[in-house]
């Protein structure tokens, strides 16, 4: 995780200092200004007993798209 230091008057500090995660909380509050990601896959309903997923090599349950291991990551 990357640092940033932000400058508090003495109310803001008070406030700040009062919050029990104050970090968190600022970090939620940048995020709710990024543009909303929508991503749209589309996976086979039907899945052959013999299909080994290419994420976590599990035969036959699901597809690699439907994999509970799956993590997308998306950069900018």
């Amino acid at each position: 995780m990357k640092n940033k230091t932000i400058s508090l008057c003495d109310k803001s500090f008070d406030v700040a200092r009062k919050m029990p995660n104050f970090s968190g909380w600022i970090r939620e509050q940048l995020l709710q200004h990024q543009p909303k990601v929508k991503v749209k896959v589309k996976v086979k309903p039907f899945v052959n007993k013999n299909a080994i997923c290419k994420n976590c090599g599990t035969i036959g349950q699901h597809w690699t798209l439907e994999c509970p291991k799956l993590e997308v990551v998306i950069d900018e």
